[in-house]
């Protein structure tokens, strides 16, 4: 399943689910970890996020999520690894 989450009617990111495992994998999260969450958990909960979450702070990792694997194009990986710590698996 993919997740479109749109701004000024023009797709900006496209995240992928797979449905019945609740993880969430980004590309490069550009629009915001946030706004690709929010979307994503209208559908279920996300128990594992992976991929890029480019600016993203430690406030705006979704609550719940088991396992964080901040991969390319994550600015704050130290900070996030830091506050989950054995949750992030560093890329």
């Amino acid at each position: 399943m993919l997740v479109l989450t749109k701004s000024e009617e023009k797709v900006k990111e496209l995240e992928s689910r797979l449905k019945t495992e609740h993880e969430s994998m980004t590309g490069c999260a550009h629009s915001g970890i946030r706004s690709i969450a929010s979307r994503a958990q209208e559908i279920a909960s996300i128990a594992w996020l992976v991929g890029g979450l480019h600016d993203a702070s430690v406030p705006d990792i979704p609550k719940g999520c088991e396992k964080i694997v901040p991969c390319h194009c994550t600015s704050r990986k130290a900070e996030i690894g830091s506050a989950f710590g054995q949750a992030v698996e560093i890329q």
